[in-house]
């Protein structure tokens, strides 16, 4: 069949007893079956007969719609059916080879009625009691207890000192049908499937050590983590003065620098700063330090009313101190006044920016770098390719010893078993278990108290529809995120710094909204970011470089604005390529180029999005 066509199955392991369809399939006819590491399994026929329930499931005649399963083997009834190695239903009734496996929902006042189906969700250990249920939605102190822990992080190990730059240039210089990355390039001065447009610096060695770890070019922080950029930013202590820290920016609108013009002035307005209590307090005061320690970040200025809490006695200042030493200027609105507070931002810019102007970039270990990762508007080939490559670049990262943040904890629901299978530890393990059953508890329980379906709070009509089957299902295609082999280091607070902190992967507590999580993984010090999506979403960070992503050709076409990367991944494994050398080919060479300088989708269409978080919403 031809590949444009997408007449396909695709398993992820060759142990699943399911595959997932790339495009409408017919019954009776044969397709090749995938894997998804590359290569080919055989063939499946489609089963001419199929479920009765399947045939009022759409209208048309009877098909397997895209990005539905299929099975691949017979599955007897309440035996486990298995994707991507892992259980994610149990066969509600025998099902044979080339049976669609699914099942099929009508949404209702009383909430979802089953329609048919031949899977059910696996048996859940970890599940809530309805009566806990019940006494949690009365219960707000769980808040605080479940999610206002502090972490103990193990200290990160002493960063050596910079390779000098004339040593390792030539590891560096990204010519014509050159790369560091091997099948990076698809003949002379040419590129592969899934590379983006314009010069791609190289990643490259230390010269003479073929063991040294990877470098790039990135800011020098003087002992702390790299920064990908250099920015100024004018960031206000509290809401209020919002409009003043935006006028300061704006007089600088028109100034760049750095080889490919990506730093800026950037201003940081909020709606935090007065009026919290508690945890949400202590929340946003870290939030707002630790976006002025950023390694992003070359100095700040400060714009202060002054009788705000994170005002009074320069709080927000002082908390930042503790965190770096980059030059940061204050300024009062009430101490100063109006016009004179302006005027005095704008001459403590413009004091700044020289220093920021003539600082280079030189060769930075890669073992420093952070790389967030998250997903958002997904569709089926969010976890089938996207999150795959991701996953496989995050297990690069960590490999040279850097490290890896994912949050979206409601995500997470579902995958206990296999994320308890990663963590580092029990301790780690408690940890991670306290905070998704935090979040999944909150979250049910407010939709108890509002008379809502609790089954909605997790698999929505929309992702049942496109091919999802069980909430376990869709949060291990989300998961697929962190990688497929590193454990779980630790698990952390919302916007939790993590440049001082041990390598490896973390998992951050944050909510399901982009806005939100997002802000809490750039304010972590990720000098980049991977957000995967599937059906589109242009939101951008205000310090952090936001690669978009998707697996989606439709999309990729239709929003070429700010998209950054589409990813054929089965195109590429038909090219003879294993999954983690087709990550690296497209995904991480976009990576490698962004965090060198290169301006990404959304930082061009200047999507400086930010956001504190409240703990009344947790989902």
């Amino acid at each position: 069949m031809p590949m444009d066509d997408q007449q396909v199955l695709i398993a992820f392991d060759s142990d699943d007893n399911v595959a997932i369809a790339l495009s409408e399939l017919m019954p009776g006819e044969t397709y090749p079956l995938l894997s998804g590491e590359g290569g080919t399994l055989g063939a499946l026929t489609i089963a001419a007969e199929q479920p009765v329930w399947l045939a009022g499931s759409a209208p048309g005649p009877l098909v397997v719609r895209r990005y539905y399963k299929v099975a691949t083997r017979p599955i007897p009834r309440h035996e486990p059916i298995v994707k991507d190695r892992v259980p994610i239903g149990e066969a509600a009734e025998d099902i044979q080879p080339g049976q669609v496996v699914h099942q099929v929902f009508r949404a209702g006042t009383e909430g979802f009625e089953r329609l048919g189906g031949n899977i059910r969700e696996y048996p859940n250990a970890f599940s809530p009691s309805a009566a806990q249920l019940e006494t949690l939605a009365a219960a707000s102190r769980i808040t605080t207890s479940g999610l206002n822990r502090p972490s103990h992080l193990r200290p990160r190990r002493p960063i050596p000192a910079p390779v000098s730059g004339a040593a390792s240039a030539s590891g560096l210089a990204g010519g014509p049908g050159q790369s560091g990355e091997p099948g990076g390039r698809d003949g002379p001065g040419g590129r592969g499937p899934g590379m983006p447009a314009g010069p791609l610096p190289a990643v490259g060695r230390g010269p003479g050590d073929a063991g040294a770890p990877e470098t790039l070019l990135a800011y020098d922080r003087g002992g702390t983590p790299f920064g990908s950029r250099n920015h100024l930013l004018v960031i206000p202590s509290v809401f209020c003065v919002n409009q003043e820290a935006g006028e300061i920016a704006e007089t600088f609108a028109t100034e760049s620098w750095g080889d490919q013009g990506e730093n800026r002035v950037i201003a940081l307005p909020h709606a935090t700063g007065c009026c919290q209590v508690g945890y949400d307090e202590e929340a946003s005061l870290r939030l707002l330090a630790n976006m002025i320690a950023h390694p992003n970040v070359g100095a700040a200025v400060i714009v202060t009313l002054g009788c705000s809490p994170l005002c009074v006695q320069d709080r927000l200042l002082q908390r930042a101190r503790t965190l770096t030493d980059k030059p940061i200027q204050t300024v009062s609105v009430q101490a100063l006044g109006r016009a004179t507070a302006l005027a005095r931002g704008k001459e403590a810019v413009a004091a700044l920016l020289p220093a920021l102007k003539s600082a280079r970039r030189s060769p930075q270990p890669l073992d420093q770098l952070l790389l967030a990762v998250k997903c958002g508007a997904s569709d089926l080939t969010s976890g089938l390719f996207a999150n795959t490559a991701t996953g496989h670049v995050a297990d690069l990262v960590l490999d040279q010893g850097g490290s890896v943040v994912i949050s979206e904890i409601m995500e997470f629901f579902g995958a206990e078993k296999a994320l308890k299978a990663r963590c580092r530890d029990q301790a780690v393990w408690l940890d991670l278990l306290r905070l998704i059953k935090t979040n999944e508890m909150i979250g049910k329980a407010a939709a108890v108290l509002a008379e809502q379906d609790i089954h909605s709070m997790e698999l929505t009509m929309g992702n049942i529809e496109a091919g999802l089957s069980t909430q376990e299902e869709k949060s291990l295609g989300a998961i697929r995120k962190m990688g497929f082999k590193h454990p779980i280091e630790n698990v952390v607070g919302f916007a939790q710094r993590l440049a001082d902190a041990r390598a490896g992967l973390y998992v951050m507590d944050g909510p399901g909204q982009d806005l939100i999580s997002a802000s809490g993984l750039g304010a972590t010090g990720a000098q980049a970011m991977i957000f995967t999506t599937g059906i589109g979403n242009p939101l951008g960070n205000a310090l952090t470089p936001v690669i978009k992503v998707t697996g989606n050709r439709e999309t990729a076409a239709r929003q070429p604005d700010f998209i950054d990367l589409y990813i054929p991944l089965v195109e590429l494994l038909q090219q003879g390529l294993s999954a983690p050398a087709a990550a690296r080919q497209s995904l991480w060479t976009a990576v490698v180029a962004a965090l060198a300088g290169r301006p990404t989708l959304a930082e061009r269409n200047r999507h400086r999005d930010f956001a504190s978080r409240g703990y009344a919403m947790v989902q």
